[in-house]
């Protein structure tokens, strides 16, 4: 099982990671996108998941699967700077900078309200 793909992932870490809870779980965008950070027993130790995909079955079926999937994962020919990298040089494709531009708005559904970022 794999956490992120899971219909419940706040109740299902438990199954493949005891002990670790999920402490910011992000609204799930049109497109499929998908985040959560999850905490261990300690406190100490902090995991960021990301969904960015879902599997291509259906895609002909339901629209943002489908735009998913053309325009983010398939969208590999143009590129564009990464920010965030110390290195000036550094580029990632279109189509994960839309995803990642999707992560970074999403919203935390577990009260705080706050975006991945200001958590």
């Amino acid at each position: 099982m794999y956490t992120a793909s899971a219909a419940d992932p706040v109740s299902d870490i438990e199954k493949v990671l005891p002990g670790w809870k999920i402490v910011w779980n992000g609204i799930q965008t049109n497109d499929a996108n998908y985040a959560f950070i999850a905490v261990d027993p300690t406190g100490k130790n902090f995991g960021l998941a990301f969904r960015g995909s879902v599997p291509p079955f259906g895609s002909f079926s339901d629209w943002d699967v489908f735009a998913n999937w053309v325009l983010e994962d398939l969208d590999v020919a143009v590129l564009r700077n990464w920010p965030y990298a110390q290195n000036t040089g550094a580029r990632i494709s279109e189509g994960a900078h839309i995803a990642f531009g999707n992560i970074m708005q999403m919203q935390d559904s577990l009260g705080s309200g706050k975006s991945i970022v200001d958590f």
